[in-house]
């Protein structure tokens, strides 16, 4: 699989609670459906926004190909992620999205601080 984004290296600290998980969710997308895809993902993020235990949400393009998305979400536990993904919304939001996806389906990574501070470059 090549490489989802383009970008530098930057050191940055990230303070997270033992609990909170971040997750990190891959979509390719069919050319020529970008600006419906767009409609859709902002719908989603008013309606994740509003789920119990959500604190953030961040969508990047890759920089040479707009057709390669991520989208960076924060939660406080992972529980309160699976509570989300069990949701009929989150069942409805991704039918939806799959339909112009040229990979369909979740392609996603779920993280959470280390236990030992630990600083990678």
């Amino acid at each position: 699989m090549s490489s989802i984004c383009n970008c530098r290296t930057s050191a940055q600290v990230v303070t997270m609670s033992p609990g909170r998980v971040k997750v990190l969710c891959e979509r390719i997308m069919s050319r020529g459906y970008e600006p419906r895809v767009a409609r859709l993902m902002e719908n989603v993020k008013a309606k994740v926004r509003a789920q119990p235990g959500f604190i953030s949400i961040d969508t990047y393009a890759q920089v040479n190909d707009h057709t390669k998305y991520v989208v960076f979400s924060e939660w406080e536990s992972k529980k309160d992620f699976d509570t989300w993904l069990a949701s009929e919304t989150f069942q409805e939001c991704t039918k939806q999205i799959n339909e112009l996806l040229d990979v369909p389906g979740l392609h996603m990574r779920i993280f959470k601080a280390p236990k030992d501070d630990v600083f990678l470059l």
